[in-house]
């Protein structure tokens, strides 16, 4: 389990920033193409096109969620999780943002 001192230095870990912003921006683009009939459709559109308009302030937002998410997780594993972990983290994070 990572502490709480571990979790607040991945927050700003620059190489996991940068993988949330590409998880950001995916995410984005899948709900700019999904169907417009998926719940919360408009209000999740919104949260694309601002999250586009900035990328990585909404990454830095999101990484507080994923330290959240994954604190019982060790500090190296969070540091290494791969593209997929990253995606689902941020995918599950998007309706605190709407």
């Amino acid at each position: 389990m990572a502490t709480y001192t571990e979790l607040y230095n991945l927050s700003g870990n620059a190489n996991l920033v940068q993988k949330v912003c590409a998880a950001v921006a995916i995410a984005a683009e899948d709900i700019r193409t999904e169907d417009e009939s998926t719940v919360n459709h408009e209000a999740r559109l919104q949260w694309a096109r601002s999250a586009l308009q900035n990328v990585d302030g909404m990454a830095r937002q999101m990484m507080w969620v994923l330290m959240a998410q994954n604190s019982n997780a060790t500090a190296a594993q969070i540091e290494n999780a791969n593209d997929a972990a990253i995606q689902n983290a941020v995918n599950n994070a998007i309706a605190l943002f709407l």
